[in-house]
């Protein structure tokens, strides 16, 4: 029940004031809660390379990505 009174109250402070939900991503990135993305990432930049390293020679790439 605390749980659900403290997920309730975050949603709800962090829908209105910025700045909580900044302190909330910081809080989770800090402590590892997005850690799994890590190797999905590294999984898409390997599968880019390869595509990259086979089919463009000498050229300019621009990899357009979020963050």
């Amino acid at each position: 029940m605390i749980k659900k009174l403290r997920a309730v109250a975050i949603n709800f402070l962090s829908n209105r004031i910025p700045f909580v939900n900044k302190l909330m991503w910081d809080y989770e990135y800090s402590h590892g809660r997005w850690d799994f993305l890590r190797n999905k990432e590294m999984q898409r930049i390997s599968a880019a390379k390869e595509l990259l390293r086979k089919n463009v020679q000498n050229g300019n790439i621009l990899e357009v990505g979020c963050g």
